[in-house]
């Protein structure tokens, strides 16, 4: 098992764009961005050639809270504990696509090797998204 963490807030997938001339899809920007970032920390804590067998992962997308969330005693300490879920918008697979597609040729070949995921959004103080990388005997 490999497991590391990238410190950036958790953004989903974008829904793909399309030119109206061309009518070419393409990606915006700044999810490009974020993915290249993404791929940067994978790149300084995997550095090995990209998996070819069967993997299984674990995310955890833990977010920053809504200020109205932290105004309340009660929900406040559950967030510093990281303890409270979140059942809000955006879909944890939309954050979890993202991920997938900036791992893409990074720590495995493709992302269709992935036999095995796990999941959760919590909302914490420290925005940031951990990953376990499983290999197939660990599923």
């Amino acid at each position: 098992m490999r497991q590391f963490t990238i410190p950036l807030e958790p953004k989903p997938q974008s829904r793909p764009r399309f030119n109206g001339i061309t009518k070419r899809a393409y990606e915006l920007p700044a999810m490009t961005e974020y993915k290249k970032q993404v791929g940067y920390f994978a790149k300084a804590h995997f550095k090995r050639e990209p998996l070819e067998n069967i993997i299984g992962i674990e995310m955890a997308f833990y977010r920053s809270a809504p200020k109205s969330l932290l105004n309340v005693k009660k929900t406040r300490l559950q967030i510093e504990e990281e303890s409270l879920r979140v059942n809000t918008k955006p879909d944890l697979d939309n954050y979890a696509k993202a991920i997938l597609d900036a791992l893409n040729g990074i720590v495995f070949k493709d992302d269709n090797q992935v036999a095995y995921l796990k999941l959760e959004k919590r909302y914490s103080l420290n925005p940031r998204i951990e990953l376990k990388i499983l290999s197939e005997h660990e599923i």
